[in-house]
């Protein structure tokens, strides 16, 4: 349909015609736009949101393993001094590697 033929029509179909219907579409097209630029402000927000509580989940990450290394080195001094936990010592050595993905590299590897 051409827009005259719109035109046309809307006139003799519609209450203010083809005007009204242009204030309409106008009006239409600025609610859509500013709807938009409020669910990206939204989502903008919320991406911060959730990157700042991400930063805050590391930080905590962060303590708890420096707080498990330094009681796991004051467990493994006190086991070290007594001879009968060897093989308790050897376990929670293989144990801590495999945790943390530590590989020891043999001489014929």
């Amino acid at each position: 349909m051409t827009l005259n033929t719109f035109k046309k029509y809307s006139d003799s179909a519609l209450d203010g015609g083809f005007e009204q219907l242009e204030k309409i579409r106008v009006a239409i097209k600025k609610k859509s736009k500013n709807s938009r630029n409020k669910k990206s402000d939204k989502t903008k927000s919320k991406a911060l949101f959730y990157k700042e509580k991400l930063d805050e989940a590391e930080r905590f990450r962060a303590i708890l393993i420096r707080a498990y290394t330094d009681l796991n080195r004051i467990c493994l001094d006190a086991v070290k001094k007594s001879p009968e936990y060897q093989y308790d010592l050897d376990r929670h050595n293989e144990l801590y590697r495999e945790y943390f993905s530590l590989k020891l590299v043999a001489d014929n590897d």
